[in-house]
Order: structure tokens, then sequence, then C-alpha cells
């Protein structure tokens, strides 16, 4: 199991790569071709699409986050229940000898 887990996660790492390294080597030639104009050729925004996606699902992702992470209320009810199933699951304890440090 652990060497399928393995051998996917190295193709998967090797494809990122060659994706990485073709986008690369094709925005260098696109940009050997066209001095001026590079980032308006329909070429260079094909292949940055992908990249442009990625990035703007990771900032949506984050600022999702902590969007929910700002709003996230207490529970002082679970709390407090919480405490009092310590309490007796202490008191209980104590009775059958065993010493707690406070």
């Amino acid at each position: 199991m652990a060497r399928r887990l393995y051998q996917v996660m190295h193709n998967s790492q090797r494809a990122l790569t060659m994706w990485l390294g073709a986008l690369i080597f094709f925005s260098i030639l696109e940009w050997s071709k066209i001095e001026n104009n590079f980032t308006s050729t329909y070429f260079f925004v094909t292949l940055q699409m992908p990249l442009f996606c990625l990035v703007m699902f990771g900032s949506y992702a984050m600022m999702s986050i902590g969007y929910h992470l700002f709003v996230l209320k207490d529970c002082n009810d679970a709390h407090d229940e919480i405490r009092q199933q310590i309490d007796e699951a202490r008191k209980f304890l104590t009775s059958k000898g065993m010493k707690f440090d406070k």
C-alpha cells in the first residue's frame, strides 16, 4: 500500500515537473519570437491560464478558511458539559483510589 502511494506521488511529481518545465520552455520560446508584445499573445495567455487558475483557487481557499476562522463561534455549553464530565470522572477515580496532581 505504501509503495503504491509512493509510486503515485512520484509519478505526479514527475508530471508536475515536466508540465512546469514545458511551460517555462514554451514561454521562453514565445518570448524570443515576440519581444515587445509578449503578454498580449494568445499563446502566452493559453499557457499561463492553468497557473492563474491554480493561484486563484489557492487565494479563494485561503480567504474562505480565514473568513470561517474569523466567524467561528465558541461553544460555551459544550465547554461546561465537558468540564462537568471531567469533574465527575475525577471524583469517580478518586473514590477508586487514584490520586491527581493539582
